[in-house]
């Protein structure tokens, strides 16, 4: 992860929460509610942290391949929704410059997009097309991360 930007001082301020959510969880079952906010915490700092743009990738090389335009093109197509109850990430159709219509492109992701271990659920809504987060996989692929960003 680069240093010394927003997201990387984020998740360094995050990595000693986490790991000691993770070594209380570990010693006491009544650190629950401990863990439970250091997950909360975590979750709220890394929205814009750079592991977004793995899953912002892995979003885009299908979307790239069903509807038959460049990755760089999805990739800059994709972000966070304003209201995050409707996914994680949203592929603003419109935006693609397709000639099929942008409702047309979703339901056709919809039909075709395999949401592999990454992601939990997708959602073609109107000229977007949003996905979830698989939360054990996101904070698995970030927990790493944080405990690699403490010891630098």
């Amino acid at each position: 992860m680069a240093q010394g930007g927003p997201a990387s001082a984020a998740v360094q301020t995050a990595a000693p929460l986490a790991a000691a959510a993770a070594a209380s969880l570990a010693a006491s079952p009544e650190a629950a509610p401990a863990t439970s906010q250091a997950i909360h915490i975590v979750d709220e700092l890394v929205k814009h942290a750079p592991l977004y743009d793995v899953y912002r990738y892995d979003m885009a090389e299908q979307v790239a391949a069903i509807l038959d335009v460049p990755v760089e093109k999805a990739v800059a197509c994709i972000e966070v929704p304003s209201n995050t109850k409707n996914g994680d990430l949203s592929l603003v159709l419109p935006r693609l410059g397709l000639t099929m219509s942008p409702v047309a492109a979703a339901q056709k992701l919809a039909t075709e997009f395999k949401l592999g271990t990454a992601f939990a659920a997708y959602k073609a809504m109107g000229p977007f097309f949003n996905l979830t987060f698989a939360e054990d996989h996101f904070r698995n692929a970030l927990l790493p991360r944080i405990m690699l960003d403490s010891k630098s």
